[in-house]
């Protein structure tokens, strides 16, 4: 009886071991017949060749490697880049995202580069619904590339601004080193004091998006349809006022385009071909950006990003892919992190990008973010930009040399001016659309 027992439970052990083999080869089997999905990433070039030449060679070999591993740890997923489209034709991007020929995953730098509503996915769901933590990304970073709470695109790269300055000029001069928390009465303080002949703060456009971020007021409403009441707010007013004097201070009376600064400058933290890769923290220091002493600490910041076309037929693959070279610690992502600054927190601990010398001055202007007035609305951005419209016909550049008095009166035109070619703009737009429709 003992005998005969045993026989049964081996045959009943070699029964369970039967199923769980055939269950195992046929889902291997179902795994091998399963369509393999390919996801393509939009890029803002034509072709493959203007690829390779655009960007660094090292980070077109990282996406080529990644590609690779991501495949091997999800066969059944296939990503590729998809160059063709003309990136500054708004018409042929928007027509294209419409198209049943739209690429999966869209790069964007900076995210409002164009008018996306509608064109791409909300990513929260996505997110949620995968079973992911939390983004890994400062929440201050999200909100500024929030449109109507809905989060388009994934801000993977950031390129802050900092001051950088040369530390014999300091040195000569006997003045300390700027550092931490420190303001721009204290920054004027000290261009006076280094009789510099030049001025850091180029008198432009981005200089006062920049000098407005801590009055918390920007130079374009929330919505981005008007700058009336904004551009010419007592805020605005103020801001001009001070660099006029900053200016004056220098005896630096005229606004002469493409020249650079000398000694004590702005400068942002661009992607890996950019010189901010190769400061020598021996001559050179980084400081932060300052703030006005009666204003908050805020930082105008650009970041580019990734974000799912809503006319991918897999969103879900490619957002796993996203999550897995731009949020998951993992081989690839640190390799992709150390091409430029990265906003992913983990990620930027294990590049060591918030330990650097110089890296974790621009890392930690990302705790300040929020959002320029030229990433609210694209067409506020062309309206001063093309064809040098704003600059050119001098409503911009003649505020130099306006008296304090009348600078309100100045700037009110100047809003009104804006506001029309924002409109001229969107009607050009309109109407490239209708023409490129099919």
């Amino acid at each position: 009886m003992v005998i005969i027992m045993k026989i049964n439970k081996m045959l009943l052990i070699i029964i369970i071991l039967f199923i769980a083999v055939t269950m195992s080869s046929c889902n291997k089997s179902e795994q091998l017949t399963e369509p393999i999905v390919e996801i393509r990433i939009m890029y803002p070039l034509t072709d493959s060749e203007s690829f390779v030449n655009l960007l660094p060679g090292t980070l077109v070999q990282t996406y080529q490697e990644i590609f690779s591993n991501f495949h091997k740890l999800n066969p059944l997923i296939k990503v590729s880049f998809d160059y063709n489209y003309n990136y500054l034709s708004k018409g042929s991007f928007k027509n294209l995202l419409e198209s049943n020929a739209s690429p999966d995953i869209v790069y964007i730098s900076p995210p409002t580069a164009f008018n996306v509503k509608g064109l791409l996915l909300d990513l929260l769901p996505l997110q949620q619904s995968s079973g992911a933590e939390e983004i890994d990304i400062n929440q201050k970073i999200l909100d500024s590339v929030m449109s109507d709470g809905n989060l388009l695109i994934l801000p993977f790269s950031a390129m802050p601004n900092a001051v950088l300055y040369d530390k014999a000029l300091f040195d000569a001069a006997n003045i300390p080193y700027p550092q931490n928390d420190w303001t721009w009465e204290k920054f004027r303080e000290i261009s006076n004091k280094l009789k510099l002949n030049s001025s850091p703060l180029f008198y432009q456009p981005s200089s006062l998006d920049y000098l407005m971020a801590g009055t918390e007021k920007g130079m374009l409403s929330p919505n981005g349809e008007t700058t009336v009441g904004y551009l010419d707010s007592p805020e605005a007013v103020r801001t001009i006022q001070w660099l006029n004097g900053y200016h004056r201070d220098l005896n630096v009376l005229t606004v002469v385009p493409g020249r650079t600064c000398i000694g004590l400058c702005i400068s942002y933290f661009g992607e890996e071909d950019s010189s901010t890769h190769a400061i020598n923290k021996d001559t050179f220091g980084v400081a932060p950006m300052p703030h006005f002493e009666d204003g908050k600490r805020n930082s105008t910041i650009l970041f580019s990003g990734f974000g799912i076309s809503s006319k991918s037929k897999h969103p879900e693959a490619a957002w796993k892919f996203i999550q897995y070279l731009t949020l998951a610690k993992n081989e690839d992502s640190v390799k992709f992190g150390k091409h430029f600054l990265t906003t992913s927190k983990s990620i930027a601990e294990a590049t060591g990008q918030n330990t650097d010398p110089i890296k974790s001055i621009y890392m930690d202007e990302l705790n300040y973010a929020v959002k320029s007035s030229f990433e609210i609305n694209p067409l506020f951005n062309l309206a001063w930009m093309e064809n040098n419209f704003i600059l050119s016909n001098g409503l911009f550049t003649d505020l130099l040399t306006t008296e304090d008095k009348d600078i309100p009166a100045k700037l009110h035109k100047l809003a009104l001016a804006v506001d029309q070619e924002m409109k001229r703009l969107k009607q050009a737009e309109d109407q490239q659309t209708e023409s490129t429709s099919p």
